[in-house]
């Protein structure tokens, strides 16, 4: 994993040359891809960025055709600025189809924070030493005790929305709704928030007897098939079953349900009033927006204050 420079790219698979299709794979951080693009889109396109970088993001969450949308892109853009075009076609035509990973991206500040102190350059034998004597050990002690169900798994921005709808819908409300559970020998059916009367999925579970607790590893709904994340059915099942969610690694090679629709995380119509969660406040949470989307403060209302000046401060 690593940002988008050519250099490093080059370094990687002259490294790993000799290993042919074994070689491992380089992942390039979307992150900086996008931060990249941004860039040069404000040095060529300076009034018409954003309009850009959104023609850039048709291109690179396309699910199919991404060469026929990346010649439309450089055709449109090439007769507005023929530098940008050049740009686009050398640096990321060429390497379409790279892997990226935006969760790479903490696991880096991570690794910069607890295990190499700041303001300090390591040599390559220091690093490697680090890793084999603190990182690897620490994440592989970790990883065994979340499978053996002794600690809890953590929960990212990203699952926290799941747990939250899950962990919103009482019994009751899933009554209301018609949300059934139903349990089966190594599996759960789990109705369709949305749509509980059409559809269903499958949310496997294990009960290993070395483990303290039963754990929710899977579910065939299109969030976890798409993205591996425990989805909202999985946390509702460890809820009403007092298991612990322990995703399992995905097959990638699973076709995706074409029975749902491809908005991955859109609730139904019902406002969920209780929190399960205790301790400091949450950001508000949208569960329509992408996980990856920032939200933004809203800006101050200032009409009163301007049509009432006398009322704009008051004495201490």
């Amino acid at each position: 994993m690593s940002d988008c420079t050519l250099a490093i790219k080059w370094a990687v698979q002259h490294a790993y040359a000799d290993l042919g299709i074994n070689a491992p794979k380089h992942y390039w951080c979307l992150f900086h891809v996008l931060k990249a693009f941004k860039a040069q889109a404000n040095i060529h396109l300076p009034d018409r960025s954003d309009e850009a970088l959104e023609d850039f993001h048709q291109v690179i969450y396309a699910k199919a055709y991404p060469a026929s949308l990346i010649g439309l892109f450089l055709h449109k853009w090439s007769t507005i600025s023929s530098p940008f075009a050049k740009y686009v076609a050398s640096q990321w035509h060429t390497h379409q189809g790279m892997h990226t990973n935006n969760y790479t991206e903490a696991w880096h500040r991570v690794l910069k924070s607890r295990y190499i102190p700041p303001l300090e350059k390591k040599r390559m034998d220091e690093l490697v030493k680090i890793l084999c004597d603190k990182a690897e050990p620490h994440y592989r002690s970790t990883s065994s005790c979340v499978e053996g169900v002794f600690l809890t798994q953590g929960v990212s921005k990203f699952q926290l929305v799941a747990k939250t709808t899950a962990y919103g819908h009482t019994p009751q409300i899933l009554e209301l709704l018609g949300i059934t559970v139903t349990r089966f020998p190594n599996y759960y059916i789990v109705s369709s928030f949305k749509n509980p009367t059409a559809l269903w999925y499958m949310v496997m579970y294990e009960d290993p007897e070395d483990a303290y607790k039963g754990r929710v590893v899977s579910c065939t709904c299109t969030l976890f098939c798409r993205y591996g994340s425990a989805c909202k059915h999985m946390y509702l099942v460890a809820r009403d079953t007092k298991r612990l969610v322990v995703e399992a690694a995905i097959d990638h090679q699973y076709k995706l349900p074409d029975n749902e629709p491809d908005i991955i995380i859109q609730e139904p119509n019902v406002t969920v009033v209780s929190n399960p969660f205790t301790g400091k406040r949450a950001a508000p949470i949208d569960e329509d927006r992408h996980p990856d989307s920032h939200i933004e403060k809203r800006p101050r209302w200032t009409a009163f204050s301007n049509s009432h000046p006398s009322l704009a401060s008051f004495p201490r």
